[in-house]
């Protein structure tokens, strides 16, 4: 049975300042995606690069061109502070550009993921897995929740709020726990644009991508089941801008 085309966005900064192959963010990310059970023949990747310093736009350009189903857009940020990864102008520049790269997109289903996220081989298809039960006719968020290694705190506190507005606070008790609905989730997640709606980041990242699809009837949920990892010892507050 064919598979329906997904496009894979995400977007890449210095990403190649960890030298060698385990903490090399674009490696790291590319042969997650080339070891996806879905079959990476099944994914359009569309990989966005902006004001790198190190070889970061080089690497990418490589691999887009030995294959044929990865394109790369370049465009740089807006927004050069670092002071804060909840600073609104940061934010509005961020989310601007992952609008930039949506937009980019030709097919319904996307799945978003942060470049400096460690993904697991099955993680695309277990969405996947979990988007066909909801109608074709919904458009719908799926999100893999992000924490700090296997076992550490929850990553993306900011994104990811309840169905009242509240900041989601899960613990490790929730895993295994299945669909979770909220308001809004983040950092990784399955889309689905239904009925041609117009779905990108706005000015508020994940947070007014869910409202969007909120407001026109969709769903949103974290799939406690599933987890994808943030190397803690790879962060550095505002490096994308």
């Amino acid at each position: 049975m064919t598979k329906p085309k997904i496009a894979v966005c995400s977007m890449f900064r210095d990403s190649q300042v960890w030298f060698n192959k385990q903490t090399n963010q674009v490696y790291r990310l590319f042969t997650s995606l080339l070891d996806q059970t879905y079959g990476f023949e099944n994914l359009n990747c569309y990989f966005l690069e902006g004001d790198s310093l190190d070889n970061t736009n080089e690497t990418l350009k490589y691999i887009s061109k030995k294959y044929k189903n990865i394109k790369l857009f370049n465009k740089e940020a807006t927004f050069n502070s670092v002071a804060s990864t909840t600073n609104k102008n940061r934010i509005k520049s961020m989310s601007n550009l992952g609008s930039y790269l949506i937009n980019q997109v030709e097919e319904d289903l996307i799945f978003w993921v942060e470049s400096d996220l460690i993904i697991k081989p099955d993680i695309i298809q277990r969405l996947y897995d979990r988007m066909v039960k909801i109608p074709e006719n919904i458009s719908t968020v799926i999100s893999a929740p992000c924490y700090y290694g296997k076992d550490g705190q929850f990553y993306d506190t900011w994104a990811y709020r309840n169905i009242d507005g509240s900041n989601w606070k899960p613990d490790t008790n929730m895993r295994g726990s299945g669909m979770v609905k909220m308001q809004s989730v983040g950092s990784c997640a399955l889309i689905r644009r239904a009925k041609n709606l117009a779905v990108n980041f706005g000015d508020g990242a994940f947070v007014e991508l869910c409202d969007r699809v909120n407001e026109a009837g969709g769903v949103v949920f974290a799939d406690c089941n599933q987890y994808v990892e943030h190397p803690r010892n790879e962060f550095i507050a505002g490096r994308w801008i």
